[in-house]
């Protein structure tokens, strides 16, 4: 059965970001309209990125990863060492989405499988965060986002970093000509940790 949530309430109450979690707008599809009042979560793809995920995911009250996926055994394993007591591994992200427990899925896989991924996720009636980028190319972001406006499933994409003030900062100090006309840029982002020296 395919649960049913207003986008209203999802992008009102989407502004809830937490840290890394920030796109995971799972939190606000509503605790009473699922069993238990938690939502159960299967990840599809526990490398690096889904296994960071899954952790942070252990710290949110109401949200609980039921599932994990990967076709590594060892990132498998690491996305099941964060997941909830009990819960199930796959090798086949088609045996996740057959679990009828899980309500939402995280797809964190290699760009090339988003889009079917997605398909599958979107058949199988399951809310999703998809990390990005959304699909490889144009057409298939187009098909993509027609077949989610059709669904009334919660869609999330993972662009949370392009909210960050300093990025807007960035564009307004371009726009505004404040260094002259530039050819070119790039960006990267780097963790910072304060070290103390005794």
């Amino acid at each position: 059965m395919t649960k049913t949530i207003s986008r209203r309430k999802f992008v009102a109450s989407g502004a809830i970001t937490f840290t890394g979690v920030a796109a995971l707008g799972f939190q606000s599809l509503g605790l009473s309209s699922f069993k238990n009042d938690i939502i159960k979560v299967g990840i599809i793809g526990t490398g690096s990125r889904g296994t960071g995920l899954a952790s942070l995911m252990k710290e949110i009250k109401g949200i609980e990863v039921v599932a994990c996926c990967d076709i590594i055994p060892e990132h498998l394993q690491n996305g099941m060492n964060q997941a909830s007591k009990g819960a199930k591994s796959y090798t086949d992200y088609r045996k996740l989405l057959e679990d009828k427990n899980i309500d939402a899925v995280i797809i964190a896989t290699p760009l090339y499988l988003h889009y079917p991924m997605t398909l599958d996720a979107l058949d199988a009636g399951k809310h999703m965060y998809l990390e990005k980028s959304m699909t490889y190319d144009i057409p298939q972001a187009i098909d993509l986002a027609k077949k989610v406006e059709s669904s009334k499933l919660v869609f999330q994409l993972g662009f949370q970093y392009r909210y960050y003030g300093l990025i807007h900062r960035i564009k307004q100090v371009i726009a505004q000509n404040w260094l002259g006309k530039i050819t070119h840029f790039e960006c990267q982002k780097f963790q910072t940790q304060q070290l103390s020296v005794h």
